[in-house]
């Protein structure tokens, strides 16, 4: 599951991707990542770099 967002921080806003894997009634992962909406293609990058290294054992 992906859920991109949005939110209102203090003193500007922020853009935040929420990377959810695993299968019910076993293990599951959040891989999450926020920055602000300004610079969001700035950070984007990490969270792909994260996702596509990502791997699970088992």
């Amino acid at each position: 599951m992906v859920w991109e967002f949005t939110f209102r921080g203090r003193a500007r806003v922020f853009r935040a991707a929420d990377l959810g894997y695993g299968r019910e009634g076993r293990r599951e992962y959040d891989l999450y990542l926020s920055a602000p909406d300004a610079r969001w293609s700035t950070f984007r990058p990490v969270l792909d770099a994260l996702r596509n290294g990502f791997a699970t054992t088992g």
